[in-house]
């Protein structure tokens, strides 16, 4: 297999990140949450994407909460993740907090109803389009 065929390529070359493998039914389930710590959003220098994933078998709904860096609620907002299926949300600090030039910042996310919930985050540089995957934090 030719991998740089897989991927995008950009003016410095091949982008991309890895996202490690999963057990199946190790993923949060309703009442647990996690952190995704380290998140950045800042007009034409980077940009922050969550994604939550629904392993299990029915429907879940998620709660997510963003902060700022000094731990003040921002915005809380309830996801529904259909069965077998992902869901991002592009740039909450801007669409959801209306906090584009936020700088650093984290967000719970909790799960209300579902199992083998999964979730991470993706802070992209706006300059290069580089990914950095930051993974969840029990």
């Amino acid at each position: 297999m030719n991998i740089s065929s897989d991927r995008p390529k950009g003016p410095a070359g091949y982008r991309g990140q890895f996202l490690d493998g999963h057990v199946a039914n190790l993923g949060l389930t309703s009442g647990q949450f996690a952190q995704l710590i380290g998140l950045r959003q800042e007009t034409n220098k980077y940009r922050t994407n969550l994604e939550v994933t629904n392993g299990g078998t029915t429907a879940a709904q998620a709660e997510i909460t963003l902060f700022d860096s000094a731990g003040t609620v921002l915005n809380t907002f309830t996801l529904t993740i259909p069965a077998g299926q992902v869901v991002q949300e592009v740039q909450p600090f801007v669409n959801r907090a209306n906090a584009p030039d936020l700088g650093w910042g984290f967000a719970t996310v909790k799960v209300l109803s579902g199992s083998n919930i999964m979730t991470s985050a993706s802070v992209i540089d706006a300059v290069t389009n580089d990914p950095t995957y930051v993974p969840p934090k029990r």
